[in-house]
């Protein structure tokens, strides 16, 4: 039937029906720590490490998300039903009208209902409650069809999106809710789950659970960013604890970009106090401006603790965690320019609080504690955390009454985490080797598992993330006498099972314990009651793909899979394995086709990848894994502990040797490419039949200069293998990459110090005083350039901190008259009574710093900066909330004392003019001051590719130590040449200086980019967006869905691929493909040639930063774009595998994504 406007489709349950059972991956709420055990109630109990596992410890948003599953579900999310009504969108209506009939059908909803929306933006512009009234049995689902985006949107923020009032066992998944007041607002709920939705452009709250009591809520898988108002993303219980909210589950979500100029609050997660049995876990929570995460009391003591644990806090401008009492803190991870961790009295004093296991890295305080030391700061506990603080404050009140063992404070960040940075785009807080995170902690206090969700091994590592290899990786399992790793029979529970085999249906989900099962996928089994007992039944999907995984330890294995319908045919399925396309499977009915496939694993776990072709299922019906014990041939590169060498002659080693024994003689030949920063122990490495196994150690040795040229990198380049052998003939060989650390010594010496407050306050000693009315003067040679500045006296704090100058509004400008040359820059910021956020910091121009202060707070920072043109400028801007202000500045000059005669070219890798007429620069400067002019000349060693904006440098005692800029412009031709290389070649020094007469100086390397086509073919044109926006004319629609085919010749290779369709722009730009996380990667079948690859990437609504484009596997761009703002580039590729591939990964925020691809052959 049809009810204005909205299909509502009842499903007849046949051979096409999807058969789905819920993945349940329970999370574990126990706690084990020595002071005592703490246990929440759950609906499905089992241990935190059968949660998704990531493949690396490199962590970015859902970087604990695998497969398309619930990372978390109570177990009635399982008992959902088969779809009852679908909602479709009718483009004959207003999204308004849309709005209001689909408001209609979702606001009274029974037991077993299951409503699927279909794509569209639907405008809700009135109240309205969804009431639910689902049964564990029978519980109500309100979900957005897969694959296709489904808005649901508020015109204004009078009312919110979705109000939920009162309901019970309801389920939310796979929707947009966008803009309105608060995103979801709920009350009198409970049994409720909220997964895989984005929130975004509230004028509040992403999600309030404040009004009325609510409890076992699970809040799983979803995006909310760009809030407003209050604005925090999750805010569940009432501020003065008249409501709660109990035994609730806030996992996985990914809760970012709270902190625009118009959010008042902007916590990320916050729970307020009374609430109790609250699990914080695997979030993502980025750029808020309050709290990352905040917790109050629970007031029930050790019983029913709020627990946050494996999340991941980055750049809070307030705190990233802050906690009172009757809370469990652990295995969390905090990169933030603020404060890490506060616990603060609300209500009570701080108690019972337990903090283990945490990496904590902050730009000022470390931990900040107030109220420890009071006697009724009882049962807090404090272990084997990692503190790094940028001001070196690491636990600035120190831990009063808490019982504290375990803990260590670093302040090398490079030399103690893989990489953790605080303008990071991802990071890695593995231990380095060698550190003393590594088998410090108390083990009283050691959480079984670490924030990655593995197993702690090593015996003992401080900080969120275990060191895996001090006591070896995770034990490979047994090797079985035969080799075979598995044997598994695929079907259903009651059909018979081959012999020897492992039997696995469609409910078998991988969950960390069992060592293999199905990770994605709506996945059904079958019997079809004939054949044998290996090829009548099967597991499969009617529709996308199922990926199903077996940990096995790395190696070569083969896999023999048998595929077989009794009843039906099978039409173009694609298997892949490892991520790779291995075959296309085709059978008529009762065929069964047994395919044997040989790869490697490198990653402890096989992946193979089932997707549904044209017609019939995707489907399995056994599977036999066997590792293959014979080698290929093959060179081991290990580098050293130690990629680093000297010029104080400082070393370092890496190994190198083959993987099976050759029938002759391998040859491999190394050659520094910097021989002025590093040599060779060896330049030729020879392999035998006799000694191939035995690895042979390279020693690269640092080489001196005398030239202050900071580190250096430079590469030891190792030749393809030479050989008789043709097994090891010409096997490309790893280059190995270092850095040698230059050791001429940097002195500083004190220029100038200002205390900037107001005519009667007290001056610092040794400071000069400025005020308001200190305008620049030449003759005095500083003061304020422009507006009318303020000034403050808070009369608290010390001389330099109490008082300072400021603007309300816009930004003010401080210069200062100081010789060219290199200089550090210190700058104190305070304000005793009032917070100031948002200031940014610009030195000669350039932003260099944004700063936040709370009242009573002091930031001081430091910035090294060239001055060339003999006055430094400092420039304040105000942020988001008070002043910009400055409360005192000193200048420090930099210089080499008795520094050696040199020439310093600094000149990029890689560097390219183009025939488009393009340029390219590079400096010069000298080493030391000269007693006597010097000059060098310049010139290109081919003009008709590149020419200088100079032939000659002449430096003085004067500007001895100012970089010289040459520009060099690339110059066009007619001609179809290809890209160019050439070079600037530099003279000797000429000069009266002895010490400077003669000087060789380094020539710099150049390639000049053709920009002449030949005549060009179009091969093909891709429009990517979704199943409901409109195709440009001419070209071929992409969407998420739509993953590699061979039989089409394109198609998405990888990627957890989304799409948008932000309607008010054209056909080619108004829609694109998209990820949020990682990088997705396109293939297109062609011809080998060279090809002109033409994208569009851009989005009508929303900025997206330092995206990597990369063509055939090679990085080619990095790019960021504002909202509404579309990149347009083309880049040459050559095809030489009949497959062109293209891969764009996410950068810092925002997506990854494109809009259209144009391919073209250049004939």
């Amino acid at each position: 039937m049809v009810l204005s406007g909205i299909s509502l489709v009842s499903l007849p349950h046949d051979e096409s029906s999807i058969e789905a059972v819920a993945s349940i991956e329970a999370i574990v709420p126990a706690v084990d720590d020595a002071a005592d055990v703490v246990t929440l109630e759950s609906f499905a109990q089992q241990d935190s490490s059968e949660a998704a596992l990531p493949e690396s410890n490199a962590i970015t948003p859902f970087w604990r998300k695998v497969g398309d599953a619930p990372t978390f579900a109570p177990e009635w999310y399982a008992n959902q039903g088969e779809v009852t009504q679908h909602v479709y969108y009718d483009d004959a209506l207003t999204p308004a009208e849309n709005g209001a009939l689909l408001r209609d059908v979702i606001s009274n909803l029974s037991a077993g209902d299951h409503i699927q929306i279909h794509a569209g933006t639907y405008s809700i512009d009135s109240y309205y409650t969804i009431q639910a009234s689902g049964t564990e049995s029978q519980p109500v689902t309100i979900a957005g069809a897969p694959g296709e985006e489904v808005t649901i949107t508020r015109f204004n923020a009078t009312q919110n999106v979705m109000n939920i009032f009162p309901s019970q066992y309801l389920i939310i998944e796979g929707l947009h809710l966008r803009g309105g007041s608060t995103g979801l607002k709920i009350q009198e709920v409970s049994h409720f789950m909220l997964h895989n939705v984005e929130i975004s452009e509230t004028k509040g709250n992403g999600v309030a659970a404040n009004s009325k009591d609510t409890s076992y809520l699970y809040f799983i898988d979803n995006e909310i960013h760009d809030t407003g108002g209050n604005g925090e993303g999750l805010y569940l219980g009432a501020h003065d604890g008249s409501k709660i909210t109990h035994n609730s589950y806030v996992i996985g979500n990914y809760i970012y970009n709270l902190n625009a100029s118009d959010v008042g609050q902007g916590d990320g997660i916050e729970i307020k106090d009374g609430s109790y049995a609250v699990t914080i876990k695997h979030n993502f929570v980025q750029n808020t401006n309050y709290p990352g995460i905040i917790v109050y009391r629970t007031g029930r003591g050790a019983e029913d603790r709020n627990i946050i644990e494996e999340n991941v806090i980055i750049n809070s401008n307030d705190t990233a965690i802050q906690a009172t009492a009757d809370a469990v803190i652990r295995n969390n991870l905090v990169v933030t320019n603020r404060t890490g961790f506060l616990s603060k009295p609300f209500t009570t004093v701080p108690q019972n609080l337990t903090v283990v296991n945490n990496t904590i890295v902050a730009g000022t305080d470390g931990v900040r504690t107030i109220g420890w030391d009071s006697e009724d700061a009882v049962d807090n506990v404090f272990a084997n955390n990692v503190i790094h603080s940028a001001v070196d404050r690491p636990i600035p009140n120190g831990l009063g009454n808490a019982t504290v063992v375990g803990n260590v404070v670093v302040t090398d960040l490079a030399a103690t985490f893989a990489d953790i940075q605080f303008n990071g785009t991802s990071w890695d807080p593995t231990p380095l080797p060698n550190t003393q995170l590594i088998g410090t902690a108390d083990l009283s206090y050691l959480p079984e598992v670490d924030l990655t969700g593995r197993p702690r091994i090593t015996g003992g590592d401080v900080g969120a993330v275990d060191y895996r290899e001090v006591g070896g990786e995770l034990p490979d399992p047994d090797v079985p006498a035969d080799g075979v790793y598995g044997r598994f029979d695929f079907g259903s529970d009651t059909s018979p099972l081959g012999s020897e085999y492992t039997r696995v249906t469609q409910a078998d989900r991988y969950d960390y314990i069992a060592p293999y099962g199905w990770i994605s996928g709506s996945v059904g089994s079958r019997d079809r009651a004939r054949g044998d007992d290996l090829n009548r039944d099967f597991n499969f999907v009617s529709s996308g793909s199922m990926t199903f995984v077996v940990d096995v330890p790395d190696g070569n294995y083969q896999a023999t899979v048998g595929f077989s319908d009794q009843s039906y045919a099978i039409d173009g399925m694609q298997v892949s394995i490892e991520g790779t396309s291995v075959d296309t499977i085709s059978t008529v009915a009762g065929e069964t086709v047994l395919r044997t496939y040989e790869f490697e694993i490198r990653d402890r776990q096989l992946s193979l990848t089932l997707t549904r072709g044209a017609s019939g299922f995707a489907l399995i019906n056994s599977l036999e894994l066997k590792r293959v014990l014979d080698v290929g041939a093959g060179v081991l590169v290990t580098p050293g502990l130690n990629q680093t060498t000297t010029e104080s002659l400082g070393t370092s080693t890496f190994a190198v040797q083959l993987k099976t024994r050759p029938t002759a003689q391998v040859t491999i030949n190394l050659l520094s490419t910097d021989s002025s920063e590093g040599m060779l122990s060896q330049t030729q490495l020879v392999f035998t039949p006799d000694d191939w196994d035995q690895p042979k150690t390279v020693t690269a040795i640092g080489v001196d200069d005398s030239v202050l040229d900071g580190d250096i990198e430079y590469t030891i380049m190792t030749s393809a293998t030479e050989s008789e052998d043709p097994a090891y003939d010409g096997l490309p060989v790893d280059d190995i990459n270092l850095v040698n650390l230059d050791n001429e010594v940097v002195t500083d010496r004190l220029i100038s110090q200002f205390d900037f407050g107001t005519a009667g306050s007290p001056v610092a000693t040794g400071y000069t005083q400025v005020t308001p009315s200190d305008r620049y003067d030449p003759a005095v040679g500083h003061g304020w350039l422009g507006r009318s500045i303020g000034g403050r006296d808070r009369a608290r704090m010390d001389d330099t901190t109490r008082d300072f100058n400021f603007v309300a509004s816009g930004s003010m400008t401080f210069g200062v008259d100081i010789p060219a040359g290199n200089y550090q820059v210190e700058i104190v910021v305070a304000d005793a009574i009032y917070e100031n956020q948002g200031m940014q910091v610009l030195v000669e121009g350039e932003q260099v710093d944004t700063l936040s202060i709370s009242g009573g707070e002091s930031i001081t920072r430091t910035y090294d900066v060239m001055v060339q043109d003999g006055q430094l400028t400092l420039t304040m801007v105000r942020g988001t909330r008070g002043f910009a202000l400055i409360n005192a500045l000193k200048l420090t000059s930099s210089s080499t004392p008795n520094a050696d005669p040199g020439v310093i070219v600094r000149a990029a890798a890689n560097q390219v003019t183009s025939e488009n007429l393009d340029s390219t620069s590079f400096t010069v400067e000298l080493g030391s001051a000269p007693t006597s002019p010097v000059e060098i000349n310049l010139g290109s060693n081919n003009e008709n590719e590149g020419t200088l904006s100079t032939g000659q440098l002449v430096f003085t005692q004067e500007n001895w130590n100012q970089p010289q800029t040459v520009t060099v412009t690339g110059v066009d031709d007619d001609l179809v040449d290809g890209d160019i290389p050439y070079q600037v070649i530099t003279s000797n020094t000429t000069s009266l200086d002895p010490s400077y007469q003669g000087l060789d100086v380094d020539d710099v390397s150049i390639t000049n980019l053709d920009n002449d086509i030949s005549a060009t073919e179009l091969v093909n044109r891709f429009d990517f967006g979704s199943s409901t926006s409109p195709t440009e004319a001419g070209y071929t629609k992409v969407v998420p869905t739509d993953r590699y085919d061979a039989s089409k010749g394109f198609g998405w290779l990888s990627g957890q691929l989304g799409s948008r369709d932000r309607t008010d722009a054209d056909d080619l730009t108004r829609d694109f493909n998209h990820v949020a996380s990682g990088a997705m990667e396109f293939a297109v079948d062609l011809a080998n040639g060279v090809y002109r690859i033409s994208v569009i990437i851009g989005d009508r609504y929303y900025a997206h930063s330092g995206m990597k484009v990369s063509v055939e596997g090679e990085l080619v761009d990095t790019l960021s774009i504002g909202p509404n703002e579309f990149f347009r580039d083309s880049y040459m590729a050559t095809v030489s595998d009949g497959q062109l591939t293209l891969e764009i990964a996410r950068g810092e925020s925002g997506f990854a994504l494109i809009n259209s691809m144009t391919i073209e052959r250049i004939t």
